[in-house]
């Protein structure tokens, strides 16, 4: 006669098999957290007007928008909602939104950032693309490509 083994022992097996049957989205709700942030963006802007302003359009488009006038709280907002998207001005108060572009991007690497500029030149261009922004230029320019995209998608 061995020793009977608990059973907490035996309900945490069947837990971890469960966990490596690929049912954590299904365990923990992870599930409902995706298809919400699928439609979500979060606009980062220090400036309340330009956010006001691109809230209204894409919420005519059908996504749910958060705005952030931070770099701090973006990154909070990401980790409430993952999978969102993200449009992001290079000049935030309290970092460069190209350092912020690289610090989402290693920590969430399937988020889309998309980089907005007021001088969209070459050499932010290139800056753009090293940090791994999907999309980088002027507000219009990112802006109409980001609602394209999203018509397309529809």
């Amino acid at each position: 006669m061995g020793v009977p083994k608990p059973r907490f022992a035996s309900q945490l097996g069947v837990f971890l098999v469960v966990l490596l049957a690929g049912q954590l989205e299904v365990l923990f709700g992870m599930s409902e957290v995706r298809k919400s942030s699928a439609r979500m963006v979060i606009v980062a802007n220090p400036k309340e007007d330009i956010r006001k302003l691109i809230a209204e359009q894409l919420r005519d488009c059908g996504w749910n928008v958060i705005s952030v006038d931070s770099c701090s709280r973006l990154y909070k907002r990401m980790q409430a909602w993952p999978g969102a998207q993200v449009i992001l001005n290079t000049e935030m108060p309290d970092e460069s939104g190209f350092l912020a572009c690289s610090k989402c991007l290693k920590s969430q690497p399937t988020t889309q950032i998309h980089l907005v500029d007021d001088q969209a030149d070459e050499v932010n261009q290139s800056l753009a693309t090293f940090v791994g922004a999907a999309n980088f230029g002027t507000m219009e320019k990112v802006l109409g490509d980001f609602i394209g995209q999203a018509k397309t998608r529809i």
